[in-house]
Order: structure tokens, then C-alpha cells, then sequence
């Protein structure tokens, strides 16, 4: 990306607003992974903790050291996902995560899931061919994500695409979690619970 524009561009884009380099924003966690996606497929990288909270557009534009991300070390432990979580096996953990449709499928290049980078960032093949499935693909995408927050926010720190939503007889599941998902009025929510 050569210019400031661009930046600017993209976060008018995903947020279906209108700001400038002077705005002070809060993007929503969907909204943040869509900025991170769309700024990768155009050449600069974004560390996500700059865009956690509420920032202004400018501290961005005029730092070039954000666009850097910090190399981390994941240590991964195979065999028992339990143990790469900090939670302990004789306790439970609740996740819920809430998302407005609508903004979700701003974020959605073309509003079509198999060309989107975003949802070929975020989801596996089955998890689109089941949300293509579904007679509104978007809301069934919208839920999903919205599992996959719940199931993160219990601990569990893996990456999107290992966090893989089945569906079976119609319920969703991902191992050792019992999951819900609904949508109503413009929102999904999902909740699940670590066992």
C-alpha cells in the first residue's frame, strides 16, 4: 500500500463509515481480523494489539513501526489441546460472543465466502460449504465466527481455521465444548461451554 488513502480506504470499507486520519476508532474483533486480512493481502502487516481498543487513525498512518508484527512463539502441544489452554481440566469454561450480521457481511469481499480472503483466512472448506448449504449463508458464516470467539474467549488460543465448527444432526460442535448459536433481530450470539 503506498499511501495513507488506502488505510483509510479499507477501514471505511469494513466499517461502512465514512472516517478521516483524524478519527478515533473502535473496531469489532470480526472487524479487526477483516483489517488485518485486507492490509496482508495489500503488503503491510498489522499486529492486532494496535487495534484492540479504541485508536486514532493517524497513530497508525504516521508510525510505520505498526505495520511491523512481533514475531511469537507458539509452543504446541499435541495429543491434548487442554494442556496449549490455561484451563484446568477438572474446571469448566464459558464463552459467548455476540455479532451485528449486518457488520459481518460488510466484511465479506463480494459477499461471496469462497472468494473472500477474509472467510479463507478465518474458516475451513466444510465450515463454508456448510454456511453455503444453509438458506442465508451469511448468517450461518456470522454464527460460526461468533463460535469461534466463544470458543476462544474460554482460553483456548488456537488459530481460527484449527478452531473447526462441525455441524452434526443440525447442532454445532467442536471437541470438548458444548456449543449454542442464534440469530435474531440482526445479531448472532453464541455461547459454549468447555468440559
Amino acid at each position: 500500500m503506498s499511501n495513507d488513502k488506502e488505510i483509510i480506504d479499507i477501514i471505511n470499507r469494513i466499517t461502512g463509515k465514512v472516517f478521516d486520519a483524524n478519527s478515533e476508532i473502535k473496531l469489532s474483533s470480526a472487524q479487526q481480523y477483516a483489517f488485518i486480512t485486507l492490509c496482508k493481502k495489500n503488503g503491510k502487516k498489522i499486529n492486532k494489539k494496535l487495534i484492540n481498543n479504541t485508536f486514532k487513525i493517524q497513530n497508525i498512518l504516521s508510525n510505520e513501526v505498526n505495520f511491523k508484527t512481533k514475531k511469537i512463539q507458539h509452543t504446541v502441544k499435541k495429543n491434548n489441546d487442554s494442556k496449549s489452554r490455561n484451563i484446568n481440566k477438572n474446571n469448566f469454561a464459558v464463552g459467548i460472543d455476540i455479532q451485528n450480521i449486518d457488520e459481518f457481511i460488510k466484511l465479506v469481499e463480494g459477499k461471496n465466502l469462497k472468494k473472500s480472503d477474509f472467510i479463507k483466512d478465518y474458516f475451513t472448506d466444510q465450515e463454508i460449504a456448510y454456511s453455503e448449504s444453509r438458506p442465508d449463508a451469511m448468517e450461518t458464516i456470522c454464527g460460526i465466527y461468533s463460535a469461534k470467539e466463544s470458543i476462544r474467549k474460554t482460553g483456548n488460543k488456537n488459530d481460527f481455521k484449527k478452531i473447526e465448527i462441525i455441524h452434526t444432526n443440525g447442532r454445532p460442535t467442536f471437541k470438548n465444548y458444548y456449543i449454542s448459536i442464534s440469530h435474531s433481530a440482526g445479531v448472532c450470539v453464541a455461547v459454549c461451554i468447555y468440559t
